[in-house]
């Protein structure tokens, strides 16, 4: 008589994350986040959330000048 075990979910690290983009199974495109270590596929953006995103990056570009905001990501909205 054999024992079943239940599935468990992997909790992935941001390390963890980026090798998987570095190793090409998230593309730099792709619409995903890593939340509380699950992936998680996201919607795109529609047209008044990507200017919100756009507005702001350009006040935290002028606050912090520099490299310090590369990460910092704008998504175009995408037609659905």
């Amino acid at each position: 008589m054999s024992t079943a075990t239940a599935p468990t979910t992997h909790r992935w690290t941001r390390e963890e994350y980026h090798d998987l983009a570095e190793a090409g199974f998230l593309g730099e495109d792709d619409p995903v986040e890593l939340l509380e270590g699950e992936i998680i596929r996201m919607s795109p953006q529609n047209t008044p959330h990507a200017v919100a995103v756009r507005l702001v990056r350009r006040v935290l570009q002028r606050i912090f000048p520099g490299d310090a905001n590369q990460g910092l990501k704008t998504t175009s909205p995408q037609a659905a």
